[in-house]
């Protein structure tokens, strides 16, 4: 840290509208590495922490102190004089890692390792200050391997930014004064630089959602960060959800493109077949459960809330996480910090009554693509314009999803090289986010056996869950990995 104070330059980092749609949020990653040789220096305790304090002088917005301003669009303040320095912590295990390769890495092998650093919560501590960058080492039982987890404040980097300090980290570690030196940029007015001057529509099922009024939404903008947060951690305990990863191969994705394009003109991506499966499997589940439980009085109150949030019965609303970098042609600033846009396609779904076919996907996938394709430079433009008039939009996302059985979100992780984080002792053999259990929740991960299958992870409310697993289209595509 002493040598931080000398080559860290005071800085005020403004946060954006585009940051406070994280707001309170943590990203949180969890590594899992085996030491294949048995060597004693394995993810030398020393090495990592000499070379993360390197790789900080590059990332200097994790040295900061929050300054909390209104809605979200809070400061982030570094002064070399008084940098807030990272929570890093190691402990031991009687966990091998063989008992979690046996469990296929199941979260239940190993979260009891790591007690302290897996919240999707950042909350200030009794002194009222947040640290704003937090790793814990775990040590696994006859030094068979590491479980790292490395924790942030989401409003501070997206993925694209986590990833770039974590491999940063990496290489550094590795490589030591040979690691090629990168310059990173926390710059927000650089998004606002490179916007086209006009915008366009956002399209009416974004709108709904972000410009509509919400009496709880508008009170968890107006309240602190602190309030806010405990009440986000505490919906998120509450949640009584299950979650699975699956793994599908790049031969299967290969063989319904080939399928969907007979109905789909032009590009169809990975992103685009696995969201729209991961988007019915989860509307197919929910649907089963209302037809199971009849007219009753539950599926009169489903209906009600579902008019209330402003729902057309029957459909599914996606929020599906973009990269607003190379649609504004940023993409080669290094730009770490939030630059996602989260457009919302509404996707009906009149067809859950019978079995899927690759028809219905494509159907899906049509919508899907259409969604991605539309936005371009000028719907980010028209998104912060949007945002910008109405600054508790980041909360009325929030009530959504917590609050509305047909609203799912979607991030595609894949892109961010989780498994080149090498720090000299070898690549992760699992890396994933922390546990989460709150339904709906659609992540889109890379595989850590081969760059053309994906892993999927799904929550969901257990009776939907299990429908999902009962899915024989969504089955025979995926395999259930734990």
């Amino acid at each position: 840290m002493e040598a931080l104070h000398e080559t860290i330059q005071n800085q005020t980092i403004q946060l954006s509208s585009l940051d406070a749609q994280s707001t309170s949020i943590a990203i949180s990653y969890v590594f899992i590495y085996e030491n294949t040789k048995k060597s004693k220096d394995f993810m030398h305790t020393e090495r990592l922490a000499d070379s993360l304090y390197v790789a900080l002088e590059r990332f200097p917005v994790f040295l900061g102190h929050l300054v909390e301003k209104q809605y979200g669009l809070d400061q982030v303040v570094v002064d070399r004089d008084n940098l807030n320095s990272p929570m890093f912590e190691e402990s031991s295990s009687n966990v091998c890692y063989g008992d979690i390769r046996m469990a296929n890495f199941h979260w239940s092998s190993w979260k009891a390792c790591l007690p302290r650093s897996l919240s999707l919560v950042v909350t200030p501590d009794d002194s009222g200050s947040v640290k704003l960058l937090q790793v814990h080492i775990a040590r696994l039982g006859n030094n068979s391997g590491v479980v790292m987890a490395v924790s942030t404040l989401h409003s501070l980097v997206d993925g694209y930014g986590f990833f770039r300090f974590i491999n940063d980290w990496a290489r550094t570690c590795a490589m030591g004064s040979d690691a090629p030196l990168v310059s990173y940029s926390s710059d927000r007015n650089i998004i606002e630089q490179n916007l086209p001057k006009l915008g366009k529509p956002i399209g009416p099922v974004s709108l709904r959602m972000y410009a509509k009024f919400n009496a709880v939404a508008e009170w968890m903008a107006w309240t602190s960060n602190a309030t806010r947060g405990w009440m986000i951690k505490r919906g998120i305990e509450a949640a009584d959800g299950e979650g699975h990863f699956f793994k599908v191969t790049g031969e299967s994705l290969d063989r319904l493109r080939d399928s969907v394009k007979q109905v789909v003109e032009g590009r169809v991506s990975d992103n685009d077949l696995l969201a729209s499966l991961a988007s019915h499997a989860i509307a197919k589940g929910q649907k089963d459960v209302e037809s199971s439980a009849g007219k009753g009085i539950l599926g009169t109150i489903s209906s009600a809330l579902s008019t209330l949030v402003g729902q057309v019965p029957g459909n599914l609303r996606a929020n599906v996480v973009c990269d607003a970098r190379h649609r504004i042609g940023i993409a080669d600033k290094n730009f770490i910090g939030n630059g996602l846009i989260s457009p919302v396609a509404e996707i009906p779904l009149d067809k859950l009554e019978v079995a899927m076919t690759d028809r219905d996907l494509a159907e899906i996938t049509r919508v899907i693509r259409s969604l991605v394709d539309n936005a371009d430079g000028e719907y980010v433009r028209g998104y912060l314009d949007v945002w910008k008039q109405h600054p508790t939009a980041f909360a009325r996302a929030l009530v959504a999803l917590g609050s509305d059985n047909r609203f799912i979100s979607i991030t595609n992780q894949t892109r961010f090289g989780a498994y080149d984080a090498d720090f000299g002792s070898g690549r992760p053999t699992w890396a994933c986010p922390a546990p989460t259990l709150v339904p709906n929740i659609v992540f889109i991960l890379s595989s850590p056996d081969s760059h053309r299958d994906a892993i999927v992870y799904i929550t969901a409310d257990k009776p939907v869950m299990q429908n999902i697993l009962k899915n024989s289209y969504w089955m025979d595509i995926a395999e259930l990995i734990n």
